[in-house]
């Protein structure tokens, strides 16, 4: 499953809305007893360079889970 995220705040002088971080989630879920539940979460932060997602599509590749 992916989930796309947006962080917006109003701490400039003008209290303008602005875009300050940005991303997606990519969740693997599985269902225990008739409920899903998160099984592992990596969180891509598209806007500091150290936590981006790689180029690839993560979709593509088998990540042997």
């Amino acid at each position: 499953m992916r989930a796309y995220w947006f962080e917006i705040h109003n701490r400039n002088a003008g209290r303008t809305p602005q875009v300050a971080g940005y991303g997606h989630y990519d969740d693997e879920l599985r269902k225990v007893d008739g409920e899903w539940l998160f099984a592992f979460r990596r969180i891509n932060t598209e806007a500091i360079e150290s936590r981006a997602a790689a180029m690839e599509n993560p979709g593509w590749l088998d990540v042997g889970r």
